[in-house]
């Protein structure tokens, strides 16, 4: 006798926009059992027989997301279960490199007390007295990274973030 486990994924939004729900993989760890999530971010899996489990959600540039502790007993046969949403975070990296900024007369040099920001993301890192910086907790993508300090010309720069890692831009 098998029980059928429902629920729903909600992904964490960097701008606060509805984040796309469908296409995430909801599954039995341990199991071949799968399932999809459709527009509105819910799931179904059928067909899960009596024991302890753990429930695993993944998508493409979010955290996975483990769900443990359910148990199912043969009396839970044919039954629905509705388990507690699965909220994924983004999946985020960190960057780090020095600000050498300028001159309105063409002289570079290290920028302490310089302002870093990335795009998409709220506030800013001050460089450390030899131009230095980190920006911890990026999304993972491709962002702008721009430094700037008064009296000096401003500095832009791509950078990749990858998931749990850290990008060393070097000098900007």
């Amino acid at each position: 006798l098998s029980a059928t486990l429902t629920g729903a994924v909600e992904l964490e939004s960097l701008d606060g926009s509805a984040p796309v729900l469908a296409g995430v993989q909801v599954s039995v760890a341990g199991t071949s059992l799968v399932a999809v999530t459709d527009v509105d971010g819910g799931y179904s899996i059928a067909g899960v027989p009596p024991g302890s489990w753990a429930i695993q959600a993944v998508a493409t540039g979010y955290d996975l997301v483990t769900l443990t502790g359910i148990v199912l007993t043969l009396d839970d046969g044919g039954r629905e279960h509705v388990l507690p949403t699965l909220s994924l975070p983004l999946s985020r990296g960190d960057v780090t490199g020095i600000v050498a900024l300028k001159l309105p007369n063409g002289l570079v040099e290290a920028s302490g007390g310089a302002s870093v920001s990335v795009d998409g993301l709220a506030g800013a890192e001050l460089t450390d007295p030899e131009g230095s910086f980190f920006v911890a907790g990026v999304p993972v993508g491709i962002h702008q990274l721009t430094a700037t300090k008064t009296g000096f010309l401003t500095s832009t720069s791509t950078v990749a973030v990858t998931r749990n890692a850290v990008y060393d831009l070097g000098t900007l």
